[in-house]
């Protein structure tokens, strides 16, 4: 049994609540009763002491000498002449040698001052260098220790880069062309790639530990926190506890900020190579950490997305922009996958050829912002909200007689003209069967007439526009306000302006509710870069001399915005400054939507706790403002549940959903997305609690409905149909199992990606419900060659390559092959 899985399975466990920890110690011990004993046994061990597996550097003792070096000490058969720095777990001197005769660096760390961690990687980085070999790795000459005033100082000699400044120190001062920089980079991956190749993961790389010597001799550096990939033939890897980020935060992976240690492999240290490149090429990181307290800055680099390098530097190939972003892309499945693409792109580039990186499709970027669909409960209201808080303000044009007589009796005309239109939409309505059934989409789809005036078909556009995006008809939403956007342009302001009734100050912050609005609905329409770009320059202007009203239209499309791209950590900063300018104005409206969003962004950040502080604060004003069975309570009330559930509290969170379903069901339905989420979140509470028949059934009366409703197939409908079929399969229920699987393994044909590594997934998961009916002949090609496509998709490490190893070997010993089954528990 390889202590790489037993390690692998103890950080995926020692982080999760306790309910899925249970759930999947249980699984665990269904399949690997040794394998779950052995983690059971860490688990112990890190609730008693929390830091036994932690490799993080601790401060020397109180009163003990921070350093026993002195320049003309002897270690070993080395002088020390001068200090070259300190780094987070040793000093570093420059050391004469007499034979042969040269200069080295010494790296030294004293027993009785250093922590036992710091020790440890001493020794690991010594191991590590033993087995590298290469010109752009400084060279490992000689390790040993001494004792000095009681104090056992252990150091090690290693080649000293005369003259060394870091990679973009020596860029920077020599005034490198783009090329020669990225020649420089490339001698930069070769070093790379050979570790990658001898099992050594680097995983510090950054500009300081990439140094370039007076005469052009680039040598890495620093290995004190490299890991050994699994399965190679190199030193044992370090075990950092999850949730523990070494390095330089702003050139680590986002699966190294998450603590996610499994999950680092290859593409870990790929992203940093991207981040290098960038800053090689755009003189700046790609993340400016100026003034952002330490405690954001993981967040930062979790939620946004680093300007595309064109955009910092004028003239950038398109070709080049696709490189670095491929190399920084935050999924390790979208980066490139090893060491040696990168450069390939690389060489591809410098020979005129095609690069294989490529800007995400439009497709996965609607993805990424179309997760959610929510229509608005009564379309009344949506269209009294679009009217109140963001339309062109029919009401307010009537009241404001201080703009003037004129200024009055044009708003008070664009009123009744724009009136006349809405009301026209509801003519052809009459007392039958046929118009009680009608739509509004289908009365807002009418032809639009000749409006004449272009101040009444900007504000009829704008109306419009509003609504639609209230149905998440959003393509129609861009239809509608481009128009209006067309009219804005085309007019004179000033005209425009006094056509609608408004004084200068209130058409400028009515153009700023509209260029938010618009600016969403590009978003949603695809156009993210656009998009976002229209909607921030709104906020940053409605940050002076505009009105609270104002302020707080446009915040809350830009949190609708962030809400979709998932920038968590910026979200939730945004829905607190929704929510503060709610209060101030008593919008109780916007007061629930500021608390609801900032659950759903504590949530996606597994900040639990705050989670529920909000959903509650939601769902309870909700009840206050609406009454518990209103339709306003729905999405509130979803949220708290949501939020007891993941925060542990299943008694409570078990207790509600029949509340939940019921207000659910009268708000969207019994078929609507919304019902079957919740219904599929009850089935996952179900499971967690052991109650697998009940969620099976649960899961069942999903599938049923998306089966009866009909219409072309979607990710969610492939992903319920999977869920039931593995739900199934853990229960044993192999037989029923297997028509889900099957349906699941169709529709992923055409609705997954072929570079997607859940089509591989779900083949895999049909190929062990064969094996488990000892179908072997069917069972084994299927389960060898999808475990194939997971390795050349996933970065080595993956957790979901370790579980696959352990289904094959068990799938082996169901079916009879005691040998091979070993034989893979062994890898």
């Amino acid at each position: 049994m390889s202590w790489q899985r037993i390690r692998s399975e103890f950080e995926v466990l020692v982080d999760l609540p306790e309910p899925a920890r249970t759930t999947r110690l249980r699984e665990l011990e269904a399949t690997d009763a040794w394998l779950a004993e052995q983690v059971k046994g860490l688990l112990s061990r890190d609730a008693e002491r929390p830091d036994f597996l932690d490799r993080s550097a601790a401060p020397p003792a109180p009163g003990a000498r921070s350093d026993p070096a002195s320049a003309g000490l002897r270690l070993g058969r080395f002088e020390l002449v001068r200090p070259l720095g300190s780094g987070g777990m040793g000093a570093v001197w420059e050391a004469r040698q007499r034979e042969p005769e040269r200069r080295v660096a010494i790296k030294l760390v004293a027993r009785g001052v250093r922590s036992a961690a710091e020790r440890w990687r001493f020794e690991h980085e010594v191991q590590v260098l033993a087995v590298l070999n290469h010109p752009a790795i400084a060279t490992f000459y000689e390790a040993g220790s001494d004792t000095l005033d009681g104090d056992e100082v252990a150091w090690f000699a290693m080649e000293l880069v005369d003259g060394a400044v870091d990679v973009l120190t020596w860029a920077r001062e020599r005034g490198l062309s783009r090329l020669e920089r990225i020649e420089l980079f490339v001698r930069l991956c070769d070093a790379v790639a050979y570790g990658h190749q001898r099992g050594v993961l680097h995983r510090d790389l950054k500009p300081s530990n990439v140094l370039v010597g007076r005469d052009g001799t680039l040598k890495l550096i620093d290995f004190g926190i490299a890991r050994a990939l699994e399965g190679a033939e190199a030193p044992a890897p370090t075990l950092t506890r999850t949730g523990e980020m070494i390095g330089t935060l702003q050139y680590m992976a986002p699966e190294q900020l998450l603590g996610r240690s499994a999950a680092i492999g290859t593409p870990s240290d790929v992203y940093a190579l991207g981040v290098l490149l960038y800053h090689l090429l755009c003189g700046r990181a790609p993340f400016d950490f100026d003034g952002v307290p330490f405690a954001r800055i993981p967040d930062l680099v979790l939620e946004q997305e680093p300007r595309r390098p064109s955009q910092v530097i004028a003239h950038l190939p398109a070709d080049l922009d696709c490189i670095v972003l491929q190399a920084l892309a935050k999924d390790p499945a979208r980066r490139y996958p090893t060491v040696g693409e990168l450069t390939a792109d690389l060489a591809r580039w410098r020979g005129h050829e095609p690069v294989r990186a490529r800007p995400p499709s439009r497709t996965y970027r609607l993805r990424k912002f179309l997760r959610r669909h929510r229509v608005a409960a009564a379309i009344v209201g949506a269209v009294l909200a679009g009217l109140g808080t963001g339309g062109f303000g029919l009401v307010r044009g009537l009241q404001r007689a201080r703009l003037g007589e004129q200024s009055a009796r044009k708003g008070e005309q664009l009123a009744r003209e724009v009136m006349g239109v809405t009301v026209g939409l509801f003519d052809g309505i009459d007392d039958t069967a046929a118009s009680r059934d009608v739509k509004v989409h289908e009365l807002l789809d009418a032809p639009l007439a000749e409006l004449g005036d272009p101040s009444v078909e900007f504000a009829v556009r704008e109306l419009r526009g509003r609504i639609y995006k209230r149905l998440h008809r959003f393509e129609d939403a861009r239809r509608e306000l481009e128009r209006a956007a067309e009219i804005q342009q085309a007019a004179e302001e000033p005209t425009l302006a006094l056509a609608m009734g408004d004084d200068e100050q209130k058409w400028r912050e009515h153009r700023l509710r509209f260029q938010a609005l618009r600016g969403y609905v590009l978003a949603a329409c695809g156009e993210i870069e656009r998009g976002e770009q229209m909607l921030r320059g709104a906020v940053a202007e409605a940050a002076h001399d505009v009105s609270d009203e104002t302020r707080m239209a446009v915040q809350a499309d830009l949190c609708g915005l962030l809400l979709e791209v998932g920038a968590n950590a910026e979200l939730l900063d945004g829905a607190n400054t929704l929510r503060e300018l709610a209060d101030r104005l008593g919008n109780e409206e916007q007061q629930i939507r500021g608390d609801a969003l900032a659950a759903e962004a504590a949530s996606a950040l597994g900040r639990y706790d705050d989670e529920l502080v909000f959903a509650e604060r939601a769902w309870q004003h909700a009840i206050a403002s609406h009454g518990a069975d209103s339709a306003a309570t729905c999405w509130p009330l979803q949220l708290y549940v949501q939020a007891l559930q993941q925060s542990g509290q299943l008694d409570r969170a078990e207790g509600m959903y029949p509340r939940l379903l019921e207000v659910t069901r009268k708000t969207y339905g019994p078929t609507h997305e919304s019902t079957l989420l919740v219904l599929n979140n009850r089935a996952d509470l179900l499971m967690q609690r052991g109650r697998g028949a009940e969620a099976i059934e649960t899961m069942r009366e999903v599938v049923r409905v998306y089966d009866v409703r009909g219409g072309a197939p979607t990710d969610v409908y492939l992903r319920r149909i999977h869920n039931l079929g593995m739900a199934l399969n853990q229960s044993t229920r192999f037989a029923e199992a297997e028509p889900y699987l099957r349906r699941a393994v169709e529709l992923a044909k055409t609705l997954v990606d072929a570079r997607d590594p859940a089509g591989p997934q779900m083949r895999f998961n049909l190929g062990a419900c064969l094996a488990w009916q000892k179908r072997w002949s069917e069972a084994e090609p299927m389960l060898l060659a999808e475990y194939e496509n997971l390795q050349q998709m996933l970065p080595a490490g993956h957790p979901v390559l370790g579980k696959a190893r352990r289904t094959i070997a068990d799938a082996y010993r169901v079916n009879g092959f005691p040998e091979q089954a070993a034989a893979w528990r062994a890898q």
